[in-house]
């Protein structure tokens, strides 16, 4: 069944382009981006009677296949089938934005997210990201966290937890909690909502704590925005969210290297990085559509690795795969925003933005690692490469975390 599917897939894909390109033709919308492909108006043979209706028949008839073999709680490949076939459907109708926009409204509380991210790896990043922080800041008595895509805060209660023992008691702790604007009239809700819960859980500890909360573009964060004062320890923290700021391939001026600065700007004691291991970030839709289709295979695979059935992760696979799919297969131009690179890319982007990588911590190292023999499949890896901390899956790696110092011009 793999094989038919991804044969189906790929057929669709090589019809794509210029299948939009005739439909846009049609409804005379020029405003999604896809006259700038020369490649479309290359491609377009024969008449347009002809275009219109032998080429869209034949690719409806093959979403038509893939959506025989598509089931939300089916094997991988068939779960992936599902979301793709949607993304290829609203690619083709023009709705993705509209249907990203719709989905992101629904109302999912913090309680079910909790439970999606627990069938999920990426909390062997928040024990290392957490244990990494302990070890600095055992010492202080004034920590101020800085964190680019805080989300809902999952990270922080173990963490509060910690330093909550301190022999000398709980030090101060300033978390200033970054995250993009969210649709509507309320676009900080989510980020101020994960404050107050994260004042709720210092309380119950005796942790004194202060938060400031941000929700705006990250390009546009200014030095005096986050606060920060004399004598705290400073901690910038960043897992995965970076993606999500455009790189020069949608910007001339490149956000996310403004977002970097930014960062060496607040000469922070350390700035630990989480990066999504990726390459389906080309212009070329059918380049992007494949590399994708290997990336999310494999998490589609590990994902195999949790029964069918359990409804967190299918919220967790609904809420991030489903959304991400989306974005990347029916968005174009500057709406795309996820935008992958591998790690050494990034490695070499933190040296040009001024930052100087530190040696992996040995005893977090070293902890992860016995939690994954213990209690993870035999198929998930775990590795290290210079000071990057990697996982992913059957060989395949997905994540990459590493910590970092600005350094001096």
């Amino acid at each position: 069944m793999t094989r038919t599917l991804d044969d189906l897939f790929l057929s669709v894909l090589a019809l794509m382009d210029r299948i939009i390109w005739y439909l846009l033709l049609v409804k005379g919308d020029r405003n999604r981006g896809f006259y700038s492909n020369p490649r479309c108006c290359k491609n377009a043979g024969g008449s347009i009677e002809e275009r219109l209706a032998y080429k869209p028949l034949i690719s409806h008839e093959k979403l038509k296949l893939i959506r025989l073999h598509r089931l939300p709680y089916g094997e991988a490949t068939e779960r992936m089938a599902h979301y793709f076939a949607d993304a290829l459907e609203a690619r083709l109708a023009g709705t993705g934005i509209e249907l990203y926009e719709a989905f992101a409204k629904r109302t999912i509380t913090a309680a079910d997210i909790l439970k999606a991210f627990q069938v999920y790896v990426t909390a062997l990043s928040n024990i290392f990201a957490g244990e990494s922080i302990g070890m600095l800041t055992r010492e202080a008595t004034s920590i101020h966290i800085i964190d680019f895509g805080i989300l809902y805060g999952f990270q922080w209660p173990c963490f509060i937890q910690g330093i909550s023992l301190g022999p000398s008691g709980p030090p101060k702790l300033r978390i200033t909690g970054i995250d993009f604007p969210q649709p509507g009239f309320r676009p900080a809700e989510r980020v101020e909502e994960t404050g107050r819960r994260l004042a709720k859980y210092c309380r119950r500890f005796n942790v004194p704590f202060e938060y400031n909360a941000i929700a705006k573009k990250w390009d546009s964060i200014q030095l005096n925005d986050l606060k920060i004062n004399k004598g705290e320890m400073l901690v910038v923290n960043c897992l995965y969210r970076l993606i999500h700021v455009p790189d020069e391939t949608a910007s001339e001026n490149s956000p996310r290297d403004d977002v970097l600065r930014l960062i060496k700007q607040i000469k922070p004691d350390v700035f630990l990085h989480g990066i999504i291991n990726g390459t389906y970030n080309s212009s070329f839709f059918e380049t992007r559509f494949k590399e994708a289709l290997f990336h999310y295979s494999s998490l589609f695979d590990m994902e195999a690795t949790v029964p069918r059935e359990n409804q967190e992760r299918l919220l967790f696979e609904k809420v991030n795969f489903g959304k991400e799919i989306m974005t990347i297969v029916a968005w174009e131009g500057t709406a795309r925003f996820e935008r992958p690179e591998p790690y050494k890319q990034w490695q070499l982007r933190n040296q040009r933005a001024g930052f100087r990588q530190i040696p992996l911590e040995r005893n977090t190292v070293n902890e992860v690692k016995a939690k994954v023999q213990l209690q993870y499949h035999k198929d998930f890896l775990m590795d290290e490469d210079g000071n990057w901390m990697l996982q992913g899956w059957k060989g395949r790696v997905i994540y990459a975390l590493s910590c970092w110092e600005p350094v001096d011009n």
